[in-house]
């Protein structure tokens, strides 16, 4: 992981030889994909900009999308606007379907923060029939957990069997962060249902988060929805009586936890609202 010295080699050699287009892209991807600190961005612009001269439509796709992530964990909303159009003319019948599944996961997020949430549903439904189309288990991971997310936004309700469909795709591959998000709408709907039992996921994916040290934006509004329906501030005291479990257990429980509800049950999710303009 030696990024300065890494991105170093690969400057001296543009700098110095010629170097045909593909070999300089397979360079630039090099270097930009082992760093996601803000200093990244110069080169994740770099290899868009080169993938694009070259017509290397999966390198401008990926680059793009890094572009993306970034601007989202910023909360960079002036930029997340910016990079929409790149996304859509990214959309063409030559796209691939790996490329076309993240671009419309990208678009479904940027659609879902800006209270467009028809528009999220349906980015995320496309997500999820891309990734199944190539058998990406991460990506329709991703794209289970996002369609839930947007659709109980735009209907004011999380339906019991939908939830428990996500889950089950987002236990596969048992990666934190997914297993956080995951939580976090078990927590949500266990808080319109049985409240009693919501502070639990809450804890669990609290600590999951405290170890990755990431703030998961914007799937962390649940987190903050249920904390408000529980009357609670913090979550100190929920960790406190909540026996610790690795990500994988603690998924395993709540998906026989739903396994176990009514299948017509559904919990409301009401009221929410598009994201306002990112802090300075």
């Amino acid at each position: 992981m030696l990024r300065q010295e890494s991105q170093e080699l690969v400057d001296r050699l543009l700098e110095r030889m010629s170097i045909p287009g593909d070999k300089e892209v397979g360079l630039l991807r090099a270097v930009a994909f082992i760093d996601y600190s803000p200093t990244a961005k110069s080169w994740h612009r770099r290899l868009a900009a080169r993938a694009a001269e070259i017509g290397d439509q999966e390198a401008l796709t990926t680059a793009t999308g890094n572009l993306f992530g970034q601007a989202l964990n910023a909360r960079d909303r002036d930029e997340m606007r910016r990079l929409r159009p790149e996304l859509l003319a990214l959309i063409t019948p030559e796209t691939s379907p790996r490329a076309l599944g993240w671009i419309h996961y990208f678009l479904a997020l940027d659609a879902y923060v800006d209270g467009r949430f028809e528009s999220a549903y349906e980015h995320a439904s496309m997500c999820v029939e891309k990734a199944e189309e190539i058998g990406h288990a991460f990506m329709i991971a991703t794209g289970f957990g996002t369609r839930v997310l947007s659709q109980s936004a735009r209907d004011g309700v999380i339906g019991r069997t939908a939830l428990l469909d996500a889950l089950e795709a987002m236990r596969r591959p048992s990666v934190q962060p997914l297993a956080a998000f995951a939580l976090w709408l078990v927590a949500r709907y266990a808080a319109g249902v049985a409240p009693e039992t919501a502070g639990q996921w809450l804890a669990h994916a609290d600590r999951i988060v405290a170890a990755l040290d990431s703030d998961l934006w914007p799937e962390c509004v649940l987190r903050d929805e249920t904390m408000t329906i529980l009357g609670i501030t913090e979550v100190e005291p929920l960790l406190e009586t909540t026996p610790p479990l690795d990500h994988a257990t603690a998924l395993s429980e709540a998906a026989a936890w739903l396994a176990g509800r009514d299948p017509a049950e559904h919990a409301r999710r009401d009221g929410v609202q598009p994201f306002s303009s990112a802090p300075s």
